[in-house]
């Protein structure tokens, strides 16, 4: 693998990317619906046309109006107006589904899909689309199992393949992982697949899943998240649930033991996002809270020891949405401002520096914020006229980014004093080729 960027000289904005104006200074109005990336772009997940990373917001060009977004490890999906996927940034095992292992450096168009796409997740090498005749089509890395397509001699899929098996079953959500992948159905019901080798498929056992297998004994379920090798799941009365790799206390517990069987963490959740071995939740408050790895920053607090119980993070103020890196985190407040916390080695805060910050701090050069995509070291933003609610609900983390439900009422908020909530988005392993980090 490549020596990754940290203090390069790729604070300039790459060939054929506009950066965002700086704080303080005035700027035109970002169009609804407009891509702005930062963070990491050596393989050139960024959308701008090079492999410089840049720590201030790059707009990615040569898209339409977008309607959702999604970051991988070290790739990026957007889903646009017309209904077709755009995929750009590493591509050795055929993540960006357009027949060919070339890495991407622009938006180029997923081959293959039939119809128009409503939703899109991306894991850490593969990406999976929901089209809106309910679908769910994969492609990419297949060596776990996560592609759903059944089979384990192919390591990889450069095209995508249909999941024929979820067909009669209404899928209304997909949400990717590090290896492993999950949708979700109009009944509440959860399928997984993929990588169990912690037990983060809920299925109860550590065995891998090369085909969708329903998650028995949960409630009926609104939205999942997928880290590197956890899983959390927000029933549709807000309780939270988490099942996997515990080793940094990221489900919430108390415990640092691995759950192949989903447990119950808090009440009140209303959106969830699960990154490399930490968590992060909202709840009906709009309060964000975080647990799990806290080495770099990524709880809001200054690095120290890892924590097995959900607690809130200062200076956020009201959140509707949060997104969980490798390990960064972002989120979107009620005003339809971005915040963004933890590891900044690759530029992925855009805060114009390479550091790591531990206090939530506001971008001042973006607004209108629809929603956000963390990758491992990389982050993409969706601007748009709507500002996301608070307390979204059945928003899909954990990698399948869009607009959330802006349908749902917020209920009355009731948080066990033990603990609360939970996480979702965005990530998977720190290198290329090796086995995620739980």
């Amino acid at each position: 693998m490549r020596a990754r960027l940290v203090t390069v000289l790729a604070i300039s904005a790459a060939a054929g990317a506009a950066p965002l104006a700086m704080p303080g200074v005035a700027g035109a109005a970002t169009p609804a619906g407009t891509v702005t990336s930062f963070g990491m772009g050596t393989y050139g997940q960024l959308g701008s046309g090079g492999t410089a990373s840049s720590p201030v917001p790059l707009t990615v060009n040569g898209l339409g109006a977008v309607t959702a977004i999604a970051a991988g490890c070290f790739h990026s999906l957007a889903v646009t107006a017309d209904g077709a996927v755009w995929a750009w940034g590493l591509n050795q095992d055929g993540q960006l589904g357009d027949g060919s292992t070339i890495e991407r450096h622009v938006p180029t168009r997923v081959a293959g899909l039939p119809g128009a796409v409503a939703g899109v997740a991306a894991g850490c090498h593969h990406s999976l689309a929901l089209t809106s005749a309910g679908q769910v089509w994969a492609w990419g890395e297949s060596a776990q199992g996560e592609l759903g397509d059944g089979t384990q001699a192919v390591s990889q899929r450069a095209t995508p393949v249909h999941v024929a098996a979820l067909d009669a079953l209404h899928v209304v959500r997909v949400v990717a992982g590090g290896q492993h992948s999950a949708a979700v159905t109009q009944d509440g019901a959860v399928y997984a697949w993929g990588d169990n080798r912690f037990g983060q498929l809920g299925t109860g056992d550590a065995v891998q899943h090369n085909t969708p297998t329903r998650v028995a004994g949960l409630p009926s379920i609104g939205d999942v998240a997928l880290g590197a090798s956890h899983s959390l799941f927000v029933a549709v009365d807000h309780t939270l649930l988490a099942a996997g790799a515990n080793n940094h206390g990221q489900l919430g517990d108390g415990t640092t033991t691995a759950r192949p069987t989903p447990v119950t963490v808090g009440h009140d959740v209303r959106q969830a996002a699960a990154g490399e071995g930490f968590s992060l939740a909202v709840t009906g408050a709009g309060t964000a809270l975080a647990w799990g790895r806290g080495d770099t920053g990524q709880l809001g607090a200054a690095a120290a020891a890892d924590r097995t119980t959900p607690a809130g993070i200062p200076g956020t103020g009201t959140v509707a949405l949060v997104t969980a890196g490798g390990r960064h985190a972002v989120a979107v407040t009620s005003a339809g401002g971005l915040l963004t916390w933890g590891d900044g080695g690759d530029g992925q805060l855009g805060d114009a520096g390479w550091g790591t910050r531990a206090a939530p701090a506001s971008l001042a050069t973006i607004s209108g914020v629809a929603a956000a995509a963390a990758g491992d070291g990389h982050t993409l933003v969706l601007t748009g006229t709507a500002v996301v609610p608070v307390a979204a609900e059945a928003q899909g983390t954990g990698g399948a980014v869009g607009v959330p439900n802006t349908s749902s009422a917020p209920a009355a908020v009731v948080i066990p004093a033990i603990a609360v909530m939970l996480l979702v988005l965005a990530l998977r392993g720190r290198r290329r080729r090796s086995t995620p980090a739980r």
